[in-house]
Formats: C-alpha cells, sequence, structure tokens
C-alpha cells in the first residue's frame, strides 16, 4: 500500500467535515441575512408596553385639540379639556381606576372591561364621537372658509387621526430604545406610513364634504349619520370578526383596497409601501425610458 494511502481516509475526513462546516457557515450567514431582512421592514409602534399616562391624554384629546389650535375660534370649536370640568375629571377617573386603584376596585373595572359587550360597546361609542368630530370640523371649516376645499378635508382627516399621530410621535423614541436597540428603520407610525386611522379620517372626511356641501344630495345631519354608520359598523365588525375567527380585527380595513387603487391610477407609490416590494404603485416610466430598458 502506498504511504499516502494510510492517510488518505483521516483527511478526506478531515476535508469533508470542513466542507460541512464551510456550509453551516453559508447558511448561518443567510439566516443572519434574513433575519436583518425582516427586521428592516417597518412595523407598527407596540403600545402595549410603552404607554405612559401622557400618551392616553393624546390619543383621546390630540384630534379636537389640534383642529381646534388650528381653526383658532374658542366660542366654534373649543378645546374639550379647557372647556368643560366634566371632560378632564371623567378621563382621570377611568385611568386611575383601570391602572392604578386599590385591587378592590380595579379587579372588577378590569373584568368589565375584558367583557367582549363592553369592549364592542366602547368602540362604538369611540367612533361615534370620532365621527361626529370628523363631520363637525367638515361643517366648520366649510363655514370659515367657503370655496377652500384644502380647508374641511384637512380639518376634517386631522380630527379623525391626529391623537394616532401625536401618540406615535411621543413613542416613536422608546420604541425605538425599547424594541430596536437603537439599529434598524424607525416604526411604522401614521403620518410617514398611513394605515386604517388616516385613511378613514380622510375617507369620511372627504365622503361628508362631497355629500353634504358640494353635490348637496344629503343634509348636514344625515351626513353625520351616514359616517358615523360607517365608523361604527367597520368597528363593530371588526370586533365581530376577531371574537368568531380569533384573527385581530386589522384584517378588515377597507380602506386598503381603495387606498391602493387610487394609488395605482394616479401612478403614486404607497407611502411606506415603497415599490420595490411590490406593495405599492411603481411611477410611470416615460417612453425614452422604456426603449432604455
Amino acid at each position: 500500500m502506498r504511504p499516502w494511502h494510510l492517510t488518505s481516509w483521516p483527511l478526506t475526513g478531515c476535508v469533508g467535515r470542513e466542507r460541512e462546516a464551510g456550509r453551516e457557515r453559508g447558511r448561518e450567514r443567510e439566516r443572519e441575512r434574513e433575519r436583518e431582512r425582516v427586521a428592516g421592514r417597518p412595523r407598527p409602534l407596540d403600545l402595549s408596553s410603552l404607554s405612559p399616562p401622557q400618551v392616553g391624554l393624546l390619543a383621546a384629546f390630540g384630534g379636537g385639540a389640534v383642529t381646534a389650535l388650528l381653526l383658532q375660534d374658542p366660542e366654534a370649536a373649543p378645546i374639550a379639556l379647557l372647556a368643560d370640568n366634566a371632560v378632564g375629571l371623567t378621563y382621570t377617573a377611568a385611568w386611575w381606576g383601570l391602572l392604578y386603584a386599590p385591587p378592590l376596585v380595579r379587579a372588577p373595572l378590569a373584568a368589565l372591561v375584558r367583557f367582549p359587550l363592553t369592549r364592542a360597546a366602547a368602540r362604538a361609542c369611540t367612533n361615534a364621537l370620532r365621527a361626529g368630530l370628523v363631520v363637525a370640523r367638515v361643517n366648520l371649516a366649510v363655514r370659515k372658509f367657503p370655496g377652500v376645499v384644502a380647508a374641511p378635508l384637512l380639518l376634517g382627516t386631522l380630527a379623525g387621526c391626529a391623537g394616532k399621530i401625536l401618540t406615535d410621535a411621543a413613542l416613536l423614541g422608546p420604541a425605538s430604545a425599547a424594541t430596536r436597540g437603537g439599529r434598524g428603520p424607525a416604526p411604522r407610525t401614521e403620518f410617514a406610513s398611513p394605515g386604517l386611522a388616516l385613511r378613514s379620517a380622510a375617507g369620511g372626511a372627504a365622503l361628508h364634504w362631497l355629500l353634504a356641501h358640494v353635490l348637496r344630495a344629503v343634509t348636514p345631519q344625515e351626513g353625520l349619520a351616514l359616517v358615523t354608520l360607517l365608523f361604527v359598523g367597520h368597528g363593530l365588525a371588526a370586533d365581530a370578526h376577531a371574537a368568531v375567527s380569533g384573527a385581530p380585527p386589522r384584517p378588515l380595513d377597507y380602506t386598503a383596497a381603495p387606498a391602493a387603487a387610487l394609488h395605482w391610477v394616479a401612478g403614486v407609490p404607497m407611502p411606506g409601501g415603497g415599490g420595490g416590494d411590490g406593495g405599492g404603485a411603481r411611477p410611470r416610466a416615460s417612453g425614452r425610458a422604456k426603449k432604455a430598458a
């Protein structure tokens, strides 16, 4: 037997193990790149562990306060917290009772809040108040700025989503530090990447303005009823879907398809979705660019 035959099998085993180790390192690099790619996707802010008391205040009164400051008419559009003591006292009592009251008080309140019918009723009331504020700001903007298209659309939209925009801004720093370790892209925010909150507010404002003030097909009261039915009906349908299927209410976003169609027709990419991953419309290429391609 030749001498190299004495070492051929051990060397073959070493080379095989080294080759397998190299493959494993390559697979690990692929897994690391996949983790980085997934981590790089924008994601919604996590409000469950980062919500100080001020955030709830912004969410509850942000839309009314921002639009009231823009309108600068305390008589027609007062800030709720500054106009009535009952508003602030009610909010403070609910906040303290659910989070910091003694267990004898907090436990029954928490059980009541977790009850599905209670949550559905609270969501319906919230959506009804939101619809009322959107419609009220549209009506007021039409009176104060006659003939201006942007005023009712902008003020009505902000009335329905400024609270979400403000809470995203307040939580962006804590979320970046707590969930991303200061690395990667910022979480998705409602202003930079509009979702249900902004799109539904804009849709409700545009629907009421168009039907009640442009076409005059309905009265302002009928427009309010229509927008309220839309907001409340969507909230109840989302709760029913979540209760039956166990899925979150988010798949029932009725604004996603119209927004995608509008962006596709206009040739404008969806905000936050881009055009590279198929999530948004792509810019239209010119004839010269098509020939070059």
